[in-house]
């Protein structure tokens, strides 16, 4: 079986931090996700925050650390890119990582900060031949269904 190599760029509340919250389901982080999968490996981790990106390296017992998410796009030879940060810098990471080889990109949502960005990243990942993935998994959870089913029979 093939394992896919994950960079996560962002490894705060939603890239890993919450999974230590004892009152939430697991996995529910990206780290946590990607961690529960047979077929992926969590090989390096990017954080601007030196203490935040320590502990990341601890708990999930990552040693190539970084704090330039493109250093890690250049040294680490990525299957995905995971991107887990303010919503400001999802177009230029976005970008950045398709430019830089990597063959698909988790990326937290919401997409960008304004449709002309969001047409943008998928355009341009479409070029470079990059899956991009916008973390919209909640439409499909159980409890998400129940509601819509009840807010569409009225």
């Amino acid at each position: 079986m093939k394992i896919y190599k994950i960079g996560l760029i962002g490894c705060g509340r939603i890239g890993s931090l919450l999974e230590k919250d004892k009152l939430r389901g697991k996995p529910c982080t990206h780290a946590g996700g990607f961690n529960a999968l047979s077929n992926t490996r969590i090989v390096a981790g990017c954080d601007i925050d030196p203490s935040r990106l320590k502990n990341f390296g601890v708990d999930w017992g990552v040693d190539r650390l970084y704090d330039d998410y493109k250093e890690m796009l250049h040294q680490e030879n990525l299957d995905v890119a995971c991107i887990a940060t303010w919503t400001r810098l999802h177009a230029s990471m976005v970008m950045d990582a398709a430019r830089l080889g990597v063959k698909a990109i988790f990326c937290e949502k919401p997409i960008a900060l304004n449709p002309h960005d969001g047409h943008q990243m998928v355009r341009f990942c479409q070029k470079k031949n990059v899956s991009l993935i916008i973390n919209h998994e909640r439409r499909w959870d159980s409890y998400y269904q129940k509601a819509k089913q009840i807010i569409a029979t009225g």
